[in-house]
This record gives C-alpha cells, sequence and structure tokens, in this order.
C-alpha cells in the first residue's frame, strides 16, 4: 500500500519578518534547519522511495534535509 507523507519547509527569515512569502524565497532560520533535522530524525525508519518538493529554496532544502543531506 502506498503512504505518502506531507511536511511543511523549516522557519523561513520571511515569517519572521510576518511576510505574505508564496513565491518569495526568503531561506530557513538556524530554527527552520532545526526543525527540518528533527523531521529527518522522526522519519529516519522510513524506507522512502521518492521524494517531492517545490523547487522553492525552503522547500527543496528541508526536504534535503529530511533525505539526509545536511
Amino acid at each position: 500500500m502506498t503512504q505518502i507523507y506531507i511536511a511543511r519547509h523549516g522557519e523561513t527569515e520571511g515569517i519572521l519578518a510576518n511576510r505574505m512569502e508564496s513565491r518569495l524565497d526568503s531561506p530557513l532560520t538556524d530554527v527552520g534547519l532545526k526543525q527540518a533535522s528533527a523531521l529527518e530524525n522522526r522519519l529516519e525508519d522510513i524506507p522512502f522511495t521518492k521524494i517531492y518538493s517545490s523547487p522553492s529554496q525552503r522547500a527543496a532544502r528541508t526536504a534535503s534535509i529530511i533525505k539526509g543531506n545536511r
């Protein structure tokens, strides 16, 4: 059976500035990087075959960390 996991990117500089980012592409903060690492640890025993991400820097970086590429 196929299982799908959905995750949100970590905290970004735009979130801290109370900006509606949508297509803006601010980087993850230190907290955002820690959030992504914590999610990686939580999901480490799941054998993912595919990981999909939007092309935004914040989402791609979060996905890369979850995948094990720090």
